[in-house]
């Protein structure tokens, strides 16, 4: 295998990545409907289904972490920096 054949990330891996940043964004969304951190002072609880839901969208956003940090390509690169920004930008595109 050439250099710049292992710094192509595999398909199923870029897909790990997309499902990731999904993730991210979920959970973003999910926090933003939370209560802020002056609401919490003030005695404001977030709902418990709001709780729930953050909670399993961290466990998977954390699963997806694992399997791309897992996933055996990257004991192919020499690069992994290299490598892992260009697998962010596949997964982006």
């Amino acid at each position: 295998m050439a250099e710049n054949d292992a710094l192509v990330p595999p398909e199923d891996l870029v897909e790990v990545q997309r499902a990731w940043y999904a993730a991210d964004a979920e959970c973003a969304r999910i926090g933003e409907a939370l209560p802020s951190g002056s609401e919490v002072v003030a005695g404001v609880e977030a709902a418990p289904e709001q709780v729930a839901e953050l909670k399993a969208a961290r466990a998977r956003r954390l699963q997806l972490t694992e399997d791309l940090l897992r996933h055996e390509w990257w004991g192919k690169v020499t690069d992994p920096i290299k490598a892992k920004k260009t697998l962010r930008e596949a997964a982006r595109q």
